[in-house]
């Protein structure tokens, strides 16, 4: 796993049981679906919410003027 390598993490094993596996499993995520967006000839129009009591949302995407909330599990 390429993330493995550039993290210098020994196997995909050690990753999945870190302390960084919900950030990254969050990047990549997002990252598909940016992809995805892309792929077809569209641009995604996603963002990251938090409030001031640090309740969160991934991803809040925007399409057609509506917010759909979604959160990565």
């Amino acid at each position: 796993m390429l993330v493995c390598y550039l993290t210098k993490w020994s196997s995909a094993e050690t990753l999945e049981c870190g302390a960084m596996n919900g950030a990254i499993l969050d990047n990549y995520v997002v990252a598909e679906i940016m992809k995805t967006y892309l792929n077809s000839g569209k641009e995604a129009y996603m963002y990251y919410y938090r409030d001031k009591d640090t309740k969160e949302i991934d991803i809040v995407l925007e399409h057609d003027g509506v917010l759909n909330p979604i959160e990565i599990k």
